[in-house]
């Protein structure tokens, strides 16, 4: 099983540069609207980066899905049972542990 800062860092490291291509595109569409000229925004080429986008978000949601080493105890965990119960208490702010 992969450990869990590794798929954090990775995922991390992944949506990171997701956001940041969105971002680009935002700043690309907000600078190619604000200019004057004939340089305005092609719909066909806005709407393909868009596509490429959600394409790559639904992409990387499907890679990344079953990647979390806890999912499937998460999922499962009701029909876990303990290999051992231990019953400690606390009273006045000391932990009783069993011996």
């Amino acid at each position: 099983m992969v450990d869990s800062n590794t798929v954090l860092q990775g995922q991390t490291l992944i949506y990171t540069l997701y956001v940041l291509a969105i971002l680009a595109l935002m700043g690309w569409f907000a600078y190619r609207v604000t200019t004057e000229g004939p340089s305005k925004v092609k719909p066909a080429f806005f709407y393909t980066f868009v596509g490429f986008l959600i394409l790559l978000g639904v992409t990387i949601h499907m890679v990344t899905l079953h990647t979390i080493p806890w999912k499937p105890m998460d999922m499962n965990r009701a029909n876990i049972k303990a290999d051992k119960v231990f019953d400690i208490s606390v009273q006045n702010h000391k932990f009783q542990l069993p011996t």
